[in-house]
């Protein structure tokens, strides 16, 4: 695991198997958030890898939404997702 700043950073994430998932639920217990895009994983091995860390998510209080078909945006406790359409 690396070491961050203090600060609001979030690091778009291209996973490429099913392994990567631990990693990304690590991450999400160090508090930090990360935007999935599962574009190029079969879809049926990327619904896993979703459902798996939308477990997660809820587990640590956290929030998951959907950004564009496969692209996802997982934040920890404590970071609110606000949308905001525009004028």
């Amino acid at each position: 695991m690396r070491k961050k700043s203090l600060g609001t950073e979030v690091e778009v994430v291209l996973p490429k198997s099913f392994d990567d998932v631990t990693d990304l639920i690590a991450r999400l217990k160090a508090r930090e958030g990360l935007i999935v895009d599962f574009e190029g994983i079969p879809p049926h091995l990327a619904q896993r890898m979703l459902d798996f860390l939308s477990g997660a998510v809820f587990a640590l209080g956290g929030a998951i939404n959907k950004i564009k078909k496969k692209t996802y945006i997982l934040v920890p406790h404590g970071v609110r997702i606000n949308t905001v359409k525009a004028r």
